[in-house]
């Protein structure tokens, strides 16, 4: 995969306000987002202090691609997440990134696993891979059985929901990547509060290995929405009444989607996707409009609209 979000995608509805994990249409009709964006609003549509960040560094007229020191903010605060990622470049764009990496980036989150060697030997393991928040870094790589290295490259999809967004890549070691583009501070100072967001979220831990289930990652399992109690202070308060879908959706047995996380990949083939889409579309639910990318589990929504999805998933099933 080229860039998280495929290519291929069914025609979405016009959006006029996003909040939370919801979009709302031209004529009021409320969605529940399990697109998010392609990963960008998984902490929701509206994280917590990104909106003042930017305001502030607009204010200062920093509009411009000149040097900042919001680039090296970011770099110091991604070295701190990826420690084994000590080399940092910042791209202006998705695909400028995966070009740096030379074209053919993992997603850990629909199982990519590189390519095998010979039978019984070890897989070489992906030379790039999307890293998403709450997987680890091999989350797609080794078979049942087989080790596998872990990737040279590190594209994090960072909490800054939107697409225009700078693309930063993590390496091992030095030489591996072309020189960083300018970049608007504006937009890199977003990028930096999105990754100190992501530090929160995963407890001061090396992010790169959180794991779903890890106490207070967001999209850990657990009793009592504990799978939710990190993410909530990144993407705002919870309201009483909310469910956590990733404490629920085990016990559902749902043939139609494999879960790593919170992530969930269509067990549908590709010529029978836009109806599957329509599907959850008529219900008022966005899964990734893009086959095969991932969708996303929301950290709350209510009971009735999870019961929705646990229903059009069966239906989508049959």
């Amino acid at each position: 995969m080229s860039e998280p979000g495929p290519e291929r995608r069914p025609a979405l509805p016009e959006i006029r306000r996003a909040r939370d994990y919801h979009l709302y249409g031209a004529h009021g009709r409320r969605y529940l987002d399990l697109y998010q964006n392609g990963g960008r609003a998984i902490l929701s549509h509206r994280p917590k202090g990104l909106a003042r960040r930017l305001k502030g560094v607009v204010d200062q007229g920093l509009w411009g691609d000149y040097p900042s020191v919001y680039a090296r903010r970011l770099e110091t605060v991604l070295r701190t997440l990826f420690p084994a990622y000590p080399e940092v470049r910042l791209y202006a764009t998705a695909e400028r990134a995966v070009a740096a990496a030379g074209g053919a980036v993992a997603d850990p989150a629909l199982g990519d696993d590189g390519e095998a060697e010979a039978p019984g030997r070890a897989l070489r393991g992906p030379r790039a891979a999307w890293w998403r928040p709450f997987l680890p870094v091999d989350a797609g790589a080794g078979g049942e059985g087989r080790a596998a290295a872990a990737p040279e490259l590190l594209l994090p999809v960072l909490p800054f929901p939107a697409s225009f967004a700078p693309q930063p890549v993590c390496a091992v070691r030095s030489g591996l990547l072309p020189d960083s583009d300018a970049v608007s501070p504006v937009l890199l100072s977003g990028l930096v509060q999105a990754a100190h967001l992501i530090a929160a979220a995963a407890g001061g831990e090396d992010a790169a290995a959180a794991v779903p289930g890890a106490p207070g990652a967001p999209g850990a399992g657990g009793s009592g929405g504990a799978g939710g109690s990190g993410r909530a202070g990144a993407a705002g308060p919870v309201p009483a009444a909310a469910v956590y879908p990733i404490t629920l959706i085990d016990d559902r047995a749902l043939a139609l989607w494999s879960r790593r996380g919170p992530y969930l990949e269509l067990r549908c083939g590709e010529e029978s996707f836009s109806g599957v889409f329509a599907a959850f579309l008529d219900a008022g639910i966005i899964i990734n409009p893009g086959f095969p990318g991932p969708s996303i589990l929301p950290q709350w929504c209510s009971r009735g609209e999870f019961e929705k999805f646990v229903k059009v998933s069966r239906m989508a099933d049959s």
